[in-house]
């Protein structure tokens, strides 16, 4: 079991795809969950919970999907920048600065397995 956990980690953005989905959980629940006392739900709270479901949608294309890691976190990025304005603080700083240094890490995967170009024959 924890060599199957190993080999899923080592074959793709394993951290960045973690940490952007646990930022759309965080501003997901923000607007669900206790908080709403405090914090007003209005259309920050719909902008919350649209944003928070496709962050984690994100995460789990990051996770599933590794070809396509570039777009994704692309997109995770770009929404955490966007939760700060249009929800509330982008899940008060912790999901926004979860979303872009996910976004980040999974930006910078590469794979370790060295391409057919670098073998290359030599004429």
């Amino acid at each position: 079991m924890r060599t199957r956990l190993r080999n899923f980690r080592y074959t793709r953005p394993f951290w960045g795809g973690l940490y952007v989905l646990l930022a759309g959980l965080i501003i997901t629940w923000l607007p669900l969950g206790p908080v709403n006392d405090i914090v007003a739900a209005g259309i920050g709270g719909f902008a919350g919970v649209l944003l928070g479901a496709v962050l984690i949608a994100m995460g789990v294309v990051i996770l599933v999907i590794p070809k396509a890691h570039h777009l994704a976190a692309i997109v995770a990025i770009v929404l955490g920048l966007a939760s700060y304005p249009v929800t509330n603080l982008g899940g008060f700083f912790a999901g926004m600065v979860l979303a872009v240094f996910g976004g980040c890490m999974a930006l910078a995967w590469t794979d370790d397995k060295p391409s057919q170009r670098s073998k290359g024959i030599e004429a």
